[in-house]
């Protein structure tokens, strides 16, 4: 009789654990957002906007500017974001990931980066990723990586 009480209060002490994190989802005209939380506790949700401005600043040389947004319900603080550039037909490394921090975002806020870079004639794509090493406990961790392709010179 001891060991099925037992089992009864483990299984109802493990039911209220997984109870106690719950996700709902919100649809407006721009976005789906997800919201979890954890034990009633909101988190941020980082994702990199696609729509990356590249402007030829002079012959051969690019400005990059992309907008980071935190869509969740509450701030995201000391916010990294990593970005890297490689030829588009080999996978050649041409510039590493090179991280920035771009402090905090509150929550509905955003943070512009700009990057430059001199880049021969060719095809190349762009990856930016916020959060990269994954400090930040978010909403959603599956947004935070995006991939451009994009030529030289710019069309």
């Amino acid at each position: 009789m001891k060991k099925i009480m037992f089992a009864l209060v483990s299984i109802i002490l493990i039911s209220a654990c997984i109870g106690a994190q719950t996700s709902t989802t919100t649809t407006s005209a721009d976005a789906t957002t997800t919201s979890t939380t954890q034990a009633g506790q909101a988190l941020p949700d980082l994702y990199i906007s696609d729509d990356i401005v590249l402007k030829k600043v002079a012959t051969g040389d690019i400005s990059m500017s992309a907008t980071i947004f935190n869509k969740g319900k509450t701030a995201a603080e000391n916010v990294i974001v990593g970005e890297e550039v490689k030829e588009k037909a080999t996978g050649k490394l041409i510039y590493p990931e090179e991280q920035m921090n771009k402090g905090n975002i509150g929550a509905g806020g955003s943070q512009i980066m700009l990057k430059f870079y001199s880049l021969s004639d060719g095809d190349y794509t762009l990856t930016i990723r916020a959060d990269p090493v994954e400090r930040i406990s978010e909403s959603d961790e599956s947004n935070n990586i995006l991939t451009k392709d994009f030529s030289v010179p710019l069309q």
